[in-house]
């Protein structure tokens, strides 16, 4: 595949050991290649892009790694990135930036395009692009190479398997540490933007609160008071138990919590797609990835933050309103959306839809 789009990055400051931390465009385009491979002008046969050797040529420039990497593992490489805006400005060139963390950062060069996984739709900027967290397909990692989707049932059924606890104390620190990165921010001292006050754990434990109490639905919840990530790192004995119950919980319900957590966005809404799951999808002023030609409300049962009180008779109508085939039908078409539009594959697939 190859769509004639010319992509300009400097190969010169590649080393084997950043590779892992490649702007996915790139990752894609130099699938499970080393450096010398790359350094040989090798690449995907299926990317859809062309790499040129000459910047005026480009139509886009790629900043080769993830924002990241140059901010949080080696901050002498900034200056790469600042020498590789500077030649694109020079040829009226965009730089096209990745983002892989929570907040919104501060690109401290006026001619990118940044994407990144959470963004906020009242603070959108015209160089943004809302672009989708990258899951393993759980089929065949958890034994269900046959996506069996489930029948409808006269109650709908809703799972969450994850953090939810409040802790007083945590949340204090969070509301202080939350208000000193927003002064920090605007004196131009931290590197990031819209740093959440409040956690957002409190408003996921209010909506499992909520339905656990409703009579129109079924749960299946599992709190977890810790992170699932710093469980993993602590134990990695209990990864695969961690992993087999997060992903029995979704695969075991017909539909799953979805909720930010620190950044404005959730892992577990791709997760929920992937499953062939329906997502329920909490708005906290998200912008989904290529929302102006996929009608996500489609896929989700869409609940704004502001409507909360009223998650179980929404769901309960949702589910109502969904005949026994169009229940089936609408879990295949969360499958097939995040096969063609949200893994890597299908990301770049649609690339040029993005810019």
């Amino acid at each position: 595949m190859n769509s004639g789009l010319k992509i300009y990055t400097d190969v010169s400051t590649f080393e084997q050991k950043s590779l892992k931390n490649l702007n996915p465009i790139l990752s894609f385009h130099w699938s499970d290649l080393d450096l010398d491979e790359i350094l040989k002008g090798q690449n995907n046969a299926d990317s859809p892009i062309n790499l040129t050797t000459e910047p005026a040529e480009a139509d886009f420039f790629v900043l080769p790694m993830f924002w990241s990497y140059y901010l949080w593992n080696d901050k002498a490489k900034l200056s790469e990135a600042l020498e590789l805006a500077k030649l694109a400005r020079k040829h009226g060139k965009q730089v096209i930036v990745w983002y892989k963390g929570d907040l919104i950062p501060i690109i401290p060069f006026e001619n990118s395009i940044m994407f990144l996984p959470g963004m906020l739709r009242s603070r959108f900027q015209p160089n943004q692009r809302a672009c989708p967290v990258f899951v393993n397909d759980p089929a065949p990692l958890f034994g269900r190479e046959k996506i069996l989707y489930r029948e409808k049932k006269d109650k709908p059924s809703i799972g969450f398997c994850g953090y939810a606890s409040i802790n007083t104390l945590k949340v204090l620190w969070s509301v202080v540490k939350g208000i000193q990165l927003n002064a920090a921010s605007r004196l131009g001292k931290y590197e990031y933007k819209g740093v959440p006050i409040l956690p957002a754990t409190i408003t996921r434990a209010r909506a499992l609160n909520l339905l656990a109490r409703h009579s129109e639905v079924e749960t299946r919840f599992v709190i977890r008071d810790k992170f699932y990530d710093n469980q993993v790192q602590k134990n990695p004995l209990t990864v695969s138990d961690a992993s087999q119950a997060f992903y029995s919980n979704i695969y075991e319900t017909d539909y799953t919590l979805c909720l930010r957590g620190y950044g404005n966005w959730s892992y577990r809404f791709y997760e929920t797609l992937a499953c062939g799951r329906i997502p329920v999808f909490i708005d906290t002023d998200c912008v989904l990835p290529l929302n102006s030609i996929i009608d996500w409300k489609k896929y989700c049962v869409w609940i704004d933050k502001s409507e909360l009180k009223q998650i179980g008779e929404k769901i309960a109508d949702f589910h109502a309103s969904l005949s026994p085939p169009d229940f089936v039908e609408r879990q295949i078409a969360c499958r097939k959306l995040w096969e063609e539009h949200l893994t890597l594959k299908g990301f770049v697939n649609h690339f040029q839809e993005y810019l």
